[in-house]
């Protein structure tokens, strides 16, 4: 589970704070949710075997803040551990554009560090701490070294977590609707290949009750379903609907959006192997109001049944509602940059009391960044 995120100068983002087994972040529109979404995927990419700090083809290659000065470098740092009471892990990275290197982003430092033992650091081109294999791999200036590194156990976790371990999802809404040759272990952002990874599902006899839970599921959003499968030749995803004593099917694309958009999120909950943090941009989109608390009760129950840790963010009222206050971070902008944090003390203290609910930190009384951690944030 990822306990803190802190990332500078990434577009608009200033933001360092904590995480829960489920957060939700909230906060008016431009104020850099997206932001936060977009940089934990180009940090996953990033760390991709042979990947460059920013590769060239990648819409992501624009990551620079536009109101700090050309030689701020960006700077991620992650803390997480393979489950809550394990070790901590803390890695670290910051790079920049440099004139000297063909205004190409190199990278300044990078380490990686369990509770107190730094399992290696770098800076530039040079170990600052090597790492205790034999066969070290080269460094260069524009590749991270963190997937370079085989033969330490700690390490290759660390690189797993971050990697096929996060799940970025921002569902479109024709998802589940086209037939792509893309093939994944994992669900795609877009779940691209969202029949293949129902196919693992459904016949991962281990797990069988994680297809009867999202039938159930789907059957809270129209009681008329009884199954969804999928047919052997033709890898199409099937939905049934009863009718009197008998079934009849539909192609999962002659589906509504709202229950192809909701099926993907199931997906992203029940994939195996599972994620160990799912991050879903607004999963309220295009979903009937009346599904929202069956979304809400999967989100909640994801790490409890170890499905992964869940962050979202939404504008959603209604969604909002079925989370713990505990659970709710605000973003700001302020000066163009984006802050993220705790709910301000009085509206913490009115939740908590059930003076007013969640969903009218969206709506009667917005909701406000708690000012001592804002000023410490920027002190």
């Amino acid at each position: 589970m990822i306990t803190r995120i802190a990332i500078r100068h990434y577009r608009s983002l200033d933001v360092d704070f904590t995480l829960e087994p489920v957060t939700v972040i909230i906060g008016r529109s431009g104020t850099g949710k997206s932001n936060l979404i977009s940089a934990i995927r180009f940090l996953r990419n990033a760390l991709a075997p042979d990947a460059t700090i920013v590769p060239n083809n990648l819409p992501e290659h624009s990551v620079y803040s536009i109101t700090k000065p050309k030689d701020e470098p960006v700077m991620f740092c992650l803390e997480f551990s393979l489950a809550q009471g394990n070790k901590r892990y803390r890695y670290e990275i910051s790079f920049k554009k440099q004139d000297n290197f063909n205004n190409q982003n190199v990278i300044n430092n990078e380490s990686l560090s369990l509770d107190d033992c730094v399992l290696f650091s770098r800076q530039g081109n040079k170990w600052i701490v090597e790492p205790k294999i034999l066969q070290k791999p080269q460094i260069n200036y524009t590749n991270l070294v963190l997937p370079t590194i085989f033969g330490i156990q700690e390490i290759s976790i660390a690189h797993l977590l971050l990697t096929r371990g996060m799940g970025c999802y921002d569902f479109p809404g024709d998802v589940c609707a086209k037939k792509t040759n893309t093939s994944s272990e994992s669900l795609l952002d877009h779940a691209d290949n969202c029949a293949e990874v129902f196919s693992r599902i459904r016949n991962n006899l281990t797990r069988l009750n994680d297809w009867k839970e999202i039938i159930r599921a789907l059957s809270r959003l129209n009681p008329a379903i009884t199954s969804v499968d999928i047919t052997p030749q033709e890898n199409k995803l099937i939905v049934s609907h009863g009718l009197g004593e008998k079934v009849f099917t539909l192609d999962i694309a002659r589906e509504s959006e709202g229950f192809r958009r909701f099926f993907a999120h199931l997906l992203a909950i029940y994939q195996t192997p599972a994620k160990q943090h799912l991050f879903f941009e607004e999963p309220e989109k295009g979903i009937h109001p009346g599904a929202l608390a069956t979304l809400a009760e999967e989100f909640n129950a994801a790490p409890k049944e170890q499905h992964g840790q869940v962050i979202l963010t939404t504008h959603n009222p209604e969604l909002l509602n079925h989370f713990a206050p505990e659970c709710i971070r605000v973003a700001e902008m302020r000066d163009h940059v984006t802050r993220i944090g705790p709910v301000a003390d009085e509206q913490l203290s009115a939740l908590k009391e059930e003076l007013m609910k969640p969903g009218e930190l969206l709506t009667v009384d917005p909701a406000r960044l708690n000012e001592e951690f804002s000023n410490a944030a920027e002190a």
